[in-house]
């Protein structure tokens, strides 16, 4: 889901489909995705079971392949898309260049988030990362910290092993423990944010 108007899924069979306008049902767009992200301008973008990258054309209504493999792929909106390969090397998608540009440094990351302002996260073995877009360095902010939600601004949360649930603060540059247990969770554009416990709640 990018927004309200932007929601797609694949099914079991890696089928796409995209919800209709009027939110009553789902239409299948041709092709074949294992993963499927979008942004919060409804940006979208996959990667197939090969790792091969596609690009949704919203005027053709097709996905088009794009150069190079990744394992992983996240969207915050056009211009700010991300993916992480086999190795967990971050690569940032270059509109200019028309192709994915590897993000010196980064090896071994496990998820990586991006939220529609282009601020991005991820996590590796040594913990949370934050992209440091002066230096072009990815700065730890944590060594605890396993799953990372990047919503927008003030909106990043993530998790630790435990499951025990931080907010980060820019303004102490720290994370701040929050009540609560969780084993999944997620950001949203505007601020919102939801997740999962270990009883599937």
């Amino acid at each position: 889901v990018g927004s309200s108007t932007a929601i797609w899924g694949i099914n079991a069979q890696q089928q796409i489909y995209q919800r209709n306008s009027a939110n009553t049902g789902w239409t299948n767009i041709p092709g074949a995705l294992a993963q499927i992200a979008v942004g919060s301008d409804g940006d979208v973008w996959g990667i197939n079971a090969q790792s091969n990258i596609y690009h949704y054309s919203a005027s053709a209504g097709t996905f088009n392949q794009v150069t190079g493999q990744l394992a992983h792929i996240t969207v915050g909106s056009a211009g700010t898309v991300y993916g992480l390969n086999s190795q967990g090397a971050l690569y940032w998608y270059n509109p200019g260049l028309a192709a994915f540009v590897y993000i010196a440094g980064t090896i071994g990351l496990t998820q990586v988030s991006v939220g529609p302002g282009g601020d991005v996260w991820a996590v590796g073995a040594g913990g949370a990362y934050h992209y440091n877009m002066l230096t072009g360095n990815m700065d730890l902010t944590s060594s605890v910290i396993t799953q990372v939600a990047e919503g927008y601004g003030a909106s990043v949360f993530g998790l630790d092993a435990s499951g025990n649930i931080y907010q980060w603060s820019a303004t102490s540059a720290t994370w701040v423990q929050l009540a609560g247990n969780l084993s999944s969770i997620s950001a949203g554009a505007g601020g919102a944010v939801w997740g999962v416990n270990s009883a599937h709640q």
